[in-house]
């Protein structure tokens, strides 16, 4: 049976895994995690690629991943998630990753809010996250959060089912 993720991940649905850096269909913290730190440090080039990314990725150069995470920080300002008006390395960016681990309540959260952050709670950190990692053309939103359904999805994955 094919990797049902793998499958999804290539289809033109009408989702945006906004925090998949490489375009492999997923989120990693050691490859989409890492690649977003590294950016918020400042690095390009190679520096910011070597070791991060994933095996499927669709964006392998240093220029495709500076692209994307320029539209994704610079442009659209997504990472500043405890709300203190920046996105800081060590504190956005080590918030993502540590969520990206699976982290959760302090775990997530200590040592990682900025200064200033107006957003400090860890279950407010975690909705946050959430709300930006899915994202349809019309704006963001959590499918999981409102409870509604996904019938591009569904519709897609009952075919692959009856197919195999």
């Amino acid at each position: 049976m094919p990797n049902l993720q793998r499958v999804l991940s290539n289809m033109d649905l009408a989702y945006d895994w906004r925090f998949d850096v490489d375009g492999d269909g997923e989120y990693q913290a050691l490859t989409d995690g890492l690649l977003i730190i590294r950016y918020l440090f400042g690095l390009k080039g190679a520096t910011l690629i070597n070791g991060a990314i994933g095996q499927w990725a669709t964006r392998t150069t240093a220029a495709d991943i500076e692209t994307f995470l320029y539209g994704l920080i610079d442009t659209n300002h997504l990472l500043d998630i405890d709300d203190n008006g920046s996105q800081d390395a060590l504190s956005d960016g080590l918030l993502l990753l540590r969520w990206m681990f699976g982290l959760n309540g302090t775990a997530l959260t200590n040592g990682a809010i900025g200064a200033g952050a107006k957003r400090t709670d860890p279950s407010a950190i975690a909705s946050f996250i959430r709300i930006h990692h899915y994202a349809d053309q019309m704006g963001t939103f959590d499918r999981a959060l409102i409870k509604t359904p996904m019938p591009a999805v569904e519709g897609v994955v009952n075919t692959i089912l009856i197919v195999n």
